[in-house]
């Protein structure tokens, strides 16, 4: 049976490294690269026509920022899974774009083969970034360890299962680890992020880091 392709949306205003990309691409059977866009506003019009998978994009785009881009194609196109491709490792630039909405956060220096991987992951439900990532994610918010009173609001399950999640683990996998079918899981997970007033998994990382719930070490 034929794999599913990876529908993918490539945002930069570097036309060689949408081609080298592209050409990266091309060689997996899975990945398909529907289409391109050079800035803030063509990325926009291009989500909501082509309704990608997984949308790379660098942060440092003409017409419209990054971040603006990335709340803006979340709300018209949720399903869409967004990994910022960035030449800059700011701790507070990576932490405003997985609150944004972002699902993982890659360096433009990063391998072919990490990149490969990591749309393949974020595709699959897991938030992506590595651990020169996660170190400076934590770097950043390592100052404020107070604990959230909303975390109060979850059930046992859905304490565990954050945990799991937060260690970079999808509804499958979690089902596995917790015997419970798959369909509980993602009721658990809705309802967790619905408490916790969170958009997505890779917010779900960053709350647990930060409430002191999962470490770097923690994680797969």
């Amino acid at each position: 049976m034929k794999k599913k392709q990876i529908k993918i949306l490539i945002v930069d205003d570097h036309p060689a490294l949408c081609f080298g990309l592209k050409s990266l691409f091309q060689r997996y059977d899975d990945l398909w690269v529907a289409g391109e866009a050079a800035n803030g506003e063509e990325a926009l019009a291009q989500a909501k026509r082509l309704k990608p998978d997984v949308i790379l994009l660098d942060l440092a785009l003409p017409k419209k920022s990054g971040l603006e881009v990335i709340k803006e194609i979340k709300e018209k196109v949720p399903t869409a899974k967004i990994v910022v491709f960035s030449s800059f490792s700011d701790g507070k630039l990576i932490f405003n774009s997985l609150q944004s909405g972002a699902s993982g956060y890659l360096l433009k220096d990063t391998p072919a083969e990490d990149i490969i991987q990591s749309i393949r992951e974020v595709y699959e439900g897991k938030p992506q970034f590595n651990k020169e990532i996660e170190a400076k994610l934590i770097d950043y918010i390592q100052h404020d360890h107070s604990s959230n009173l909303l975390y109060q609001n979850l059930t046992d399950r859905e304490q565990e299962v954050l945990k799991w999640v937060a260690r970079g683990f999808n509804d499958k996998e979690i089902a596995k680890k917790t015997n419970i079918s798959e369909g509980t899981v993602r009721c658990h997970v809705s309802n967790m992020m619905h408490k916790l007033e969170l958009k997505n998994r890779a917010q779900v990382v960053l709350y647990a880091i930060k409430n002191g719930l999962v470490k770097l070490n923690d994680k797969i």
